[in-house]
């Protein structure tokens, strides 16, 4: 299934995302809980984040043209800086709840029906979460795995808030509800800063990989002419396209031909390595 298009894997995270709303704010009705209402009013942020990402892949996917000749790839890192933003705000919220819990120190919830239905919400965000960072990464989509951690991250907010809210119930300990709502809005604080700290990264124009790197390095050596070699070699990485420039350097005995036909050996090389990928080869004669 992770050979879908990107688009397919958003769809399927909008249309959950709507179906997971309806189940917690029914939750929250059912209990009256303030978690469940602040796990809730998450969850409008993971519809929202859906939309951005499938209107940043779309402009991502536009062909270049004129005024973008290589293309738009980089949309796609805004749909991830936008996602790690929309998560810190979630985690800021979850700290604000639950400080102000502690500080007017407010009566424990009704738990019951309430609970259970939270919980299936949560099973719902879980299963297309684990599907959209396993695709996101098959298909080296930051905006698809950002999307799919967005609602992992919702996972464990929601189940923070359900173990909360129980063993706050159970033992008659309000403040426990209070706490373990800090400790979640830690953890998805410091998803959100990863996300937008990779985001900034490929904005920046980040090299490939040390990994990515040596696999290049490698398909390099192995379709070499003996009398060849490679200078300044640069890379770059925007959205899902690898970006590879490097002078190639030949004996001033190689005629046009022979030279252009190295040219398109490295470049069939390359791109069977890393797809998709643009290649740009400068000829100079060694001196």
């Amino acid at each position: 299934m992770t050979n879908k298009p990107i688009k397919f894997y958003f769809c399927i995270s909008i249309a959950a995302s709507f179906f997971v709303l309806g189940f917690k704010f029914l939750a929250w009705k059912l209990t009256q809980s303030v978690g469940l209402y602040s796990d809730a009013i998450e969850s409008i942020a993971n519809i929202l984040t859906a939309v951005f990402g499938l209107w940043m892949i779309s402009l991502a996917q536009t062909p270049p043209d004129a005024e973008h000749p290589y293309g738009h790839s980089k949309a796609e890192y805004f749909a991830g800086a936008f996602e790690g933003f929309c998560i810190f705000l979630a985690a800021a919220s979850i700290w604000y709840a639950s400080i102000e819990s502690i500080v007017h120190n407010r009566q424990l919830p009704e738990g019951g029906m309430g609970l259970l239905v939270s919980a299936l919400a949560t099973a719902i965000n879980l299963g297309v979460g684990l599907l959209l960072v396993s695709a996101g990464k098959k298909q080296d989509s930051i905006a698809l795995i950002a999307d799919g951690k967005h609602l992992l991250t919702d996972v464990w907010t929601t189940v923070g808030v359900i173990t909360g809210v129980s063993f706050a119930l159970i033992f008659n300990l309000p403040l426990l509800d209070a706490l373990i709502g800090l400790a979640v809005g830690a953890y998805i604080g410091y998803e959100a800063i990863q996300l937008i700290y990779k985001a900034v990264q490929g904005l920046m124009d980040r090299a490939l990989t040390e990994d990515e790197l040596a696999k290049l390095k490698t398909v390099l050596e192995e379709s070499m002419h003996p009398e060849a070699k490679i200078g300044q070699l640069a890379t770059r990485v925007a959205g899902q396209v690898r970006f590879i420039r490097f002078n190639l350097l030949v004996d001033g005995s190689m005629t046009v031909n022979e030279s252009h036909a190295l040219c398109d050996l490295l470049e069939e090389n390359i791109k069977k390595e890393f797809t998709p990928c643009e290649v740009d080869i400068h000829i100079e004669p060694i001196q």
